[in-house]
């Protein structure tokens, strides 16, 4: 999973630590030193693997001058056997609707295996929003991802990082569908330009 932190510094320079809390228990699973100058803003990027069956999470961060904050935040794990679509934008259009899907073999970056109850014939759909500066640089950060669906695509905002990541995922056996309109010089003139067909 990823998780995106947004930090914004309104007081003097510091350095902090960030750390994700997990379980009953809550220990820790990942934990980043982030230096933060005076009136700063940064947005941490945090892959881990969360620990299954845990509903109790938190983001925290503590600064070397006292301050701190934490956040609970939720995920949603997928079974082996599930679908995972990314919609990149800020609505689903529509297809969060989406439920289920046949049972045989899905296209995907990933083995498939069938659901496990015999008698079910579908597997579960699970749609995702999440925003241009949301997207993973790491192929790893699309782990769940079976598809991703880029209404409307303008990658202006990409950075090359992000591009290698998607691309990587793609060249792993990742989906990637990209809607253009106007946007098609953008996206000809980006690096996602030689991973597409037409």
């Amino acid at each position: 999973s990823q998780v995106s932190v947004l930090i914004k510094n309104r007081g003097p320079g510091t350095r902090g630590e960030l750390s994700i809390w997990e379980g009953r228990t809550e220990s820790v699973t990942h934990t980043r030193v982030v230096e933060l100058p005076r009136d700063s803003q940064k947005l941490i990027r945090v892959l881990y693997k969360p620990e299954l069956g845990t509903k109790k999470r938190t983001v925290r961060l503590t600064t070397g001058d006292g301050r701190s904050i934490q956040i609970p935040f939720q995920t949603r794990l997928l079974a082996d056997s599930d679908v995972g679509i990314g919609v990149v934008g800020a609505d689903a259009h529509g297809l969060q609707l989406l439920r289920d899907t046949h049972r045989q073999g899905v296209p995907g970056p990933r083995p498939r295996v069938a659901p496990a109850e015999e008698s079910a014939d579908a597997r579960s759909v699970r749609a995702g929003v999440m925003g241009i500066g949301e997207l993973p640089q790491h192929r790893a950060g699309y782990a769940a991802l079976d598809w991703l669906v880029w209404p409307q695509a303008d990658p202006t905002y990409l950075d090359r990082q992000q591009a290698d990541a998607l691309l990587n995922w793609v060249a792993d056996g990742g989906h990637l569908l990209l809607g253009v309109t106007d946007t098609w010089r953008q996206l000809d003139e980006s690096p996602l330009a030689e991973a597409l067909p037409v």
